[in-house]
């Protein structure tokens, strides 16, 4: 994966890594801290940490690629002529954060004419770091990630969030009711992120969400895909950069969850 160097000569993904250590080491210090929330929609809050951590991470990008064009969940787009893209989610789980649950992470991508490259999902509190970049296989840490190789779901662990949309949350809990009793186990963790790493290491065996955006997925599929995983939106499309939903899994299991979800 070749990337032009940054201002300072380092290359695109090693200042990606800096970038979410550096929103790692604000949302450690900010957890147990007082914080101001908004919300954006109905059940959709950001906190004045979400603001924080996005403006120091934009901040380091554009000192060092200032060509760059850039989404990230809290600003509006910046857009240049560049075919690069950073796609930025400062804080997914907030509702976690700003009531103490020790789940979330910062995660960001860099896409070059909409094919992601390579992406970063940062866990501060766990100090867990997933990592994929094109074509060279996806990481924890050091150590190299495959999703499940389990073949049926009655032994699988199921895992969804329910989003904030009415609609979309009734999709999602028909599902748990759906599959209460044909999985082992369904786990609602409350940040997309990291559900599509857990799936990518193989702590979740199926993973879906109806209700996404580009900053949620852009790491995640890519993570999947270089562990040996599907990934698919809902209809059961290609995931993409402009998939709006997401199912992942192995694919025997994929093809086994719909064809029950369907049927």
């Amino acid at each position: 994966m070749e990337t032009p160097l940054s201002n300072s000569g380092k290359n695109s993904f090693e200042v990606a890594d800096c970038a979410v250590n550096l929103a790692g080491n604000i949302l450690t210090e900010r957890f147990n801290t007082p914080k101001d929330v908004n919300f954006k929609s109905e059940g959709n809050p950001v906190s004045d940490v979400d603001i924080e951590v996005e403006q120091a991470i934009i901040s380091l990008l554009q000192s060092e690629f200032p060509s760059f064009s850039i989404l990230s969940e809290e600003s509006p787009p910046v857009e240049t002529d560049s075919p690069y893209a950073w796609i930025i989610d400062p804080l997914d789980g907030t509702r976690n954060y700003i009531t103490g649950i020790p789940h979330f992470c910062t995660t960001i991508a860099l896409s070059k004419n909409g094919i992601v490259l390579f992406g970063i999902t940062y866990d501060p509190i766990r100090k867990e770091k997933f990592s994929s970049q094109k074509g060279l296989g996806a990481f924890l840490n050091q150590s190299p990630l495959s999703v499940s190789k389990k073949q049926d779901l009655k032994s699988s662990i199921l895992g969804l969030d329910i989003g904030y949309y009415a609609a979309h949350a009734a999709a999602a809990t028909k599902i748990v009711k759906d599959f209460q009793y044909q999985t082992q186990a369904i786990r609602i963790l409350g940040s997309a992120a990291l559900g599509l790493a857990y799936a990518a290491s193989g702590r979740l065996d199926i993973y879906c969400h109806f209700s996404l955006e580009s900053w949620d997925l852009a790491a995640g599929i890519l993570f999947i895909q270089e562990a040996g995983g599907m990934a698919t939106d809902i209809q059961l499309a290609p995931a993409d950069l402009n998939s709006k939903s997401v199912l992942v899994s192995n694919s025997v299991l994929h093809r086994l969850f719909a064809e029950q979800m369907t049927g």
